[in-house]
């Protein structure tokens, strides 16, 4: 095989032509393949980034919902009455899991909610021993998705009667304006003459 390095210059010359048209090709191929490559890579990088901003978006919504339920949590906590507060300071110093399987505690605690509370205007029955066990067993999950479900409803009701409110009170300020801009000037002017 010929040795185009160490051949002689006038040599070189003659060959070079044969050897820059292969070398030609491959530069091609080779620019060729490096922009196939760069295509991929920015692809795969771009798919990558993609993917990531929609588990970044998933742990967001997540977040947020979190969020919105831990406020919601700290309205209830700041709504509480008197006697709900009494049965938290109850289970705060004989300890809830104590209190849930005692039934001389639970006992004490249907007891202090049955005490006069002035400012509750709480009408709601009073529970049983039997009802408040029952109500205990139940996992607070599935009563939790419940009463947010009920209270959905009701605030969708709520917006709903809201809307109305304001679209009444917008009919009739709009009905005012037109009445007087139907009415015009034309109709202030008073002939002295007649």
């Amino acid at each position: 095989m010929f040795n185009y390095f160490s051949s002689w210059p006038s040599a070189r010359v003659f060959l070079s032509s044969k050897y820059e048209g292969s070398l030609a090709d491959f530069s091609t191929t080779f620019a060729k393949r490096r922009e196939e490559i760069k295509l991929a890579l920015m692809i795969h990088t771009t798919h990558g980034v993609d993917t990531a901003n929609q588990s970044l978006i998933r742990v967001e919504e997540h977040l947020q919902g979190l969020d919105e339920k831990l406020k919601m949590l700290l309205v209830f906590n700041t709504l509480d009455s008197p006697r709900e507060q009494r049965l938290k300071d109850y289970l705060k110093e004989h300890g809830s899991e104590n209190c849930k399987n005692d039934d001389n505690s639970l006992q004490e605690m249907i007891s202090i909610y049955e005490k006069a509370d002035p400012e509750a205007g709480d009408n709601r029955v009073i529970p049983s021993l039997t009802v408040l066990k029952a109500e205990l067993a139940e996992e607070w999950e599935v009563s939790l998705r419940k009463n947010m479900e009920e209270f959905k409803n009701a605030l969708k009701s709520q917006e709903a009667q809201l809307a109305k409110v304001f679209r009444e009170i917008n009919d009739a300020g709009i009905a005012t304006l037109l009445g007087y801009f139907e009415s015009g000037p034309h109709n202030q002017i008073h002939d002295l003459v007649r």
